[in-house]
């Protein structure tokens, strides 16, 4: 999706227009008019799915986003009504307020938020699909970073529209694909991972919001480090609400576990050295380990054989992984236009094994050892979230090998498969 396509209707857009609009009163706020001006729907016009056929066939003269107006959408008040609930129901994000003054200061902030006709449209599509409670936990932890942060408070509305807004892409992308429960395939992940694209484009196209809320919506699943996507970016050149709701991204999807959310929220963002920003990874370390104990239960973890099995088979797969990358840069020239990427991809293999290696996770370590050692359920759990980091990871960068393969010559996609093959397993 570019500039050039915003007057072409997405169809899984107007699918979830469709959806709305049979919940809340959908309306044209002008006349509608295909690019040749033929007038399609006029101003005022009730939209219901008998209008889906004219609004597919043709190019418009006008986005479809910024024709469209929703009465009796999601409101401000709503939202904050959304925020009390997720602040009582999840107890790491209560506990990343550190005072009281901090969680009345955040609210006055959610308090001055103003949607436009287009991010009423958006916002209230998106609690149609189910996401808005999600995107309201994250702009509440953005809040609480920027406070802790003492950025200026006069723009943090801005923060907070972005965390609200931040998955708006996913509106644009197949469904199926969004499905928790569908293992995607590479070709399938690719309409994920553009997602942040879409919705940059979007907000910064079709809204005159400041443009740092667009940024930093593209750039909620980079990584410091420049293993993110979809542009790669460092940390020098990610903006400071890029890198505080790329975090609040990734731990409040870690908030919602069913129990020690806040210990694996620590542990996640600190699994990969220089992945997340130093002073947003100090203060998630700060939230007390028992913040959500009186709403949680404690997990009894038995460390069985599977555990074990896991980690030998990610030892097998860097290794064979490596062994491949290895005789591919010894073959490449240094100039070639796939060389940078083949280092990319090597570079990040090594990262892995080396957290693996630093973490303590090893085959030569045995269940008994375990066991036998204070402190048997923190071990175990430790375990637990770096093996899943991990293996997320590598799924991740065998989706990113298969797409960027395409780019290069035959015989270097034969050698790029190999490697994509000796990644894939069954649990990926």
């Amino acid at each position: 999706m570019d500039k050039s396509s915003l007057t072409t209707v997405n169809p899984h857009y107007l699918q979830n227009v469709m959806a709305t609009a049979q919940k809340h009163e959908v309306v044209a706020g002008e006349d509608i008019y295909n690019s040749r001006g033929m007038k399609l729907i006029a101003k005022g016009e009730r939209v219901d799915d008998k209008m889906h056929d004219r609004l597919i066939r043709f190019k418009l003269h006008h986005p479809l986003e910024c024709s469209l107006t929703v009465n009796e959408g999601v409101t401000t008040e709503s939202i904050i009504e959304s925020a009390k609930t997720v602040l009582d129901e999840v107890g790491p994000l209560a506990a990343l307020f550190k005072t009281k003054s901090s969680i009345k200061k955040a609210f006055s902030i959610l308090k001055e938020i103003r949607f436009d006709q287009v991010g009423t449209l958006l916002v209230t599509m998106e609690n149609g699909i189910g996401t808005l409670t999600h995107s309201v936990l994250v702009s509440l932890s953005c809040l609480a970073f920027a406070i802790e942060l003492n950025l200026d408070p006069s723009r943090l509305h801005e923060l907070v529209l972005a965390g609200l807004l931040h998955d708006v892409g996913e509106l644009y992308i197949n469904p199926e694909y969004l499905k928790p429960d569908r293992i995607l395939m590479p070709e399938e992940w690719k309409h994920i991972a553009i997602h942040p694209h879409i919705g940059r484009l979007v907000i910064g196209e079709m809204t005159k919001w400041p443009s740092s809320i667009a940024i930093a919506i593209g750039e909620h699943h980079e990584r410091a480090n420049g293993f993110g996507y979809p542009r790669h970016l460092t940390g020098d050149y990610l903006s400071t609400y890029g890198k505080i709701l790329l975090v609040c991204e990734a731990v409040c999807g870690v908030f919602m576990s069913e129990s020690h959310s806040a210990q694996r929220a620590c542990l996640a963002v600190r699994v990969i050295p220089g992945e997340y920003p130093t002073e947003m990874v100090s203060l998630i370390a700060s939230i007390p380990h028992d913040a959500a104990a009186s709403t949680q239960d404690t997990m009894h973890v038995s460390v069985e054989e599977k555990i074990m099995a896991r980690i030998e088979r990610i030892e097998q797969i860097i290794g064979a992984a490596l062994g491949k990358m290895g005789g591919l840069l010894a073959k490449e020239e240094t100039n070639s236009s796939s060389a940078a990427f083949l280092d990319y991809v090597y570079k990040r293999l090594l990262m892995l094994r080396t957290v693996m290696n630093d973490t303590g996770l090893s085959p030569c370590y045995h269940i008994e050892q375990i066991e036998d050692e204070d402190g048997t359920e923190e071990i175990a759990l430790e375990m637990e979230t770096v093996i899943y980091e991990i293996e997320w990871r590598l799924r991740e960068l065998c989706r990113q090998i298969t797409l960027m393969s395409a780019k290069f010559d035959d015989d270097m996609q034969e050698c790029l498969g190999k490697v994509v093959t000796s990644l894939t397993w069954d649990q990926m």
